[in-house]
């Protein structure tokens, strides 16, 4: 089972969860560096396990060895958007030690109802998911924000907003420019009162501030659409397994114009959540010169048992039955490692070519279905 709440909890505090393991290059780099030059950067990068990697924010740094094995401090990160003054920011926030443990405590229960539901329903209810996100805002609540890089986006800064407003701090040091982004490194005051034990750990934390803020680089941030892009220049191609193990390859798409693939993860309430309109909108379009097919982004390997029967249980729970497949290792080396989140959806022709753009996050069946029309009708241009 992979547990919802754990998951959650180290993305939102542990540094070496929320690492980007894919090195694109540094974009700030002079244009006379040669291309082996790169790709023995890139490669060294790839080896280095202290560096941490965000490249939808533009941003990368060493974990700190002194903050390592605090599982009660680290970032939380908000991705990039273009469309918000805010475009994107990594916090580095501390759980006060006495409140952590009792946040851990509580996890656990809510694990367990997780599992039990999941055992007998393929993933949980409204009122679990509820009672989870009641939990995650008091959690919030208790966390004391230490330091952040916060990302505004000059062109949506009004002359009546000033930095502060939206990075709720005044110790805001602007750090780079670049183009319509700017980067700032926010530290915040002291407002909790924390026990000794806690204090001792909190300063512990800030002495290092400076030694992380030497670790930070910036360059132009490479969105998700931006890497999807980049590998749709090739058509993607595999060799795997749907759930039940028989083969699948590229083939699938050769006798439909469009094909509609559905990145999701069994850990992933709005993931399962959207399936049935998934299902409603496989029973419209698989008659016509359309499918659609899941590609289930947690399961290891076709030897992932667990994670079979778990993303099995969950497609017979929502009455889904349209074709989900395992990653084999090229669509774990090139299509899922550019995808930051899920659900992401894109689409392919008969070829295995991405047209149009991904979607980021679920949709209605009605949604999905404009956007299926729309491409059709660049398509037939």
């Amino acid at each position: 089972m992979k547990k919802f709440i754990s998951l959650c909890l180290g993305l939102m505090l542990s540094a070496s969860l929320v690492a980007c393991n894919n090195s694109n290059g540094d974009q700030d780099k002079k244009e006379e560096v040669s291309v082996d030059t790169n790709e023995k950067d890139m490669a060294k990068e790839e080896a280095d396990s202290s560096l941490m990697k965000f490249d939808d924010l533009g941003i990368k740094f060493k974990k700190i060895e002194a903050w390592s094995g605090m599982d009660n401090f680290g970032p939380s990160v908000l991705g990039g958007s273009n469309d918000q003054v805010l475009y994107g920011a990594i916090e580095f926030s501390y759980f006060p030690k006495e409140e952590y443990n009792k946040f851990l405590e509580e996890s656990n229960i809510l694990d367990g109802k997780l599992k039990a539901e999941s055992d007998e329903n393929g993933g949980m209810s409204d009122e679990l998911n509820n009672e989870i996100q009641d939990f995650y805002k008091r959690a919030f609540e208790k966390m004391q924000k230490v330091v952040s890089v916060n990302i505004v986006n000059k062109d949506l800064l009004d002359e009546n907003t000033k930095v502060e407003e939206i990075t709720n701090t005044t110790n805001n040091k602007l750090v780079k420019e670049i183009d319509n982004l700017s980067y700032y490194i926010s530290t915040y005051d002291l407002d909790k009162e924390l026990s000794e034990e806690s204090k001792a750990e909190y300063d512990k934390i800030i002495s290092k501030l400076e030694e992380f803020e030497g670790t930070l680089e910036f360059y132009k941030p490479i969105t998700q659409e931006d890497k999807l892009n980049e590998i749709s220049k090739n058509a993607i191609s595999f060799d795997t397994v749907n759930l039940d193990s028989n083969k699948v390859t590229q083939d699938i798409f050769k006798d439909k114009k469009l094909t509609m693939i559905n990145i999701w993860g069994t850990f992933c309430g709005p993931c399962i959540n959207e399936m049935p309109d998934l299902q409603e909108l496989y029973t419209d379009i698989k008659d016509e010169e359309m499918n659609l097919i899941g590609l289930v982004s947690d399961i290891k390997s076709k030897d992932d048992s667990e994670g079979i029967e778990l993303a099995k249980k969950i497609l017979d729970q929502k009455k889904a039955n349209f074709t989900n497949i395992i990653p084999d290792e090229n669509l774990s080396n090139n299509l899922l490692s550019s995808v930051t989140g899920v659900p992401t959806t894109i689409f392919v022709d008969s070829k295995g070519n991405i047209v149009g753009k991904p979607i980021v996050g679920t949709r209605s069946k009605d949604e999905y279905r404009k956007e299926i029309d729309k491409i059709l009708s660049e398509m037939n241009k």
